[in-house]
């Protein structure tokens, strides 16, 4: 089966697959790019129809933005030395295009749990197909596993547990959800997005309860759903 494995096609197929996710990195940058230019625009016209709540608006916009900041920062790192791991993992079992496989592993690392996946599985498929020997496939699979578990499974949660409190279940359900609807884009896009809404849902009294559902901790004792960045705002505001 190896020998029939037909590799130009293979490869054939992985460019033509980086092409397509080339195309859609390119939306995400322009989707970016409009949403950074209407931020201050967006936010004055919210606090425009919040009325009487207008301080309440005003700290959920904030606590928003902030969480959606530390978690591309923090993403953003573990990402790329996840990247950087697994490069000298490919050098290291002479696996061709690690440069490319790399990129490839610090992009699809954004999108939780599937993108790490997807990453390993390309990279112990073209092992597989360049080497005679199924012990270079192994080793990259088990790398693979083995840095995403360690950074993916243990120092990320570690880290992004201080920043925002949602439930890993409810994060791999957004997953599903917003690439059924945006396909890779809503991949990318799904933990924004379900922080942004459960600090929406946590600022309003009646949407309470369903906030501490998507929550990865119970409630505090004085009814708070847990989090470190509505503290520093109220810290704020209790000063001014």
């Amino acid at each position: 089966a190896i020998e029939s494995f037909d590799v130009q096609g293979a490869f054939a197929s992985l460019i033509g697959g980086g092409i397509d996710f080339g195309r859609t990195l390119i939306i995400i940058l322009i989707y970016m790019a409009f949403i950074f230019a209407e931020q201050n625009i967006f936010k004055r016209k919210i606090l425009a129809i919040a009325g009487s709540r207008r301080r309440e608006a005003a700290q959920a916009l904030d606590t928003m933005s902030r969480g959606v900041q530390r978690y591309l920062s923090i993403k953003t790192a573990i990402s790329l030395l996840t990247g950087v791991i697994c490069y000298f993992l490919l050098v290291f079992t002479q696996v061709p295009y690690a440069i490319i496989f790399a990129i490839l592993t610090f992009l699809l690392n954004y999108i939780p749990t599937f993108g790490s996946i997807v990453a390993g599985l390309l990279a112990a498929i073209t092992a597989l197909a360049v080497h005679d020997s199924v012990a270079p496939a192994v080793i990259v699979a088990v790398g693979y596993a083995v840095v995403n578990t360690v950074l993916g499974s243990i120092v990320e949660p570690r880290i992004l547990g201080r920043e925002l409190n949602i439930s890993p279940l409810v994060i791999i359900i957004s997953v599903v959800v917003w690439v059924g609807l945006w396909g890779v884009v809503g991949g990318f896009l799904a933990v924004p997005l379900t922080a942004a809404l459960q600090i929406v849902l946590a600022s309003n009294e009646r949407s309470r309860s369903i906030a501490i559902l998507l929550s990865g901790a119970p409630p505090t004792e004085d009814g708070e759903v847990p989090r470190r960045t509505p503290r520093l705002a109220l810290r704020r505001r209790r000063s001014s």
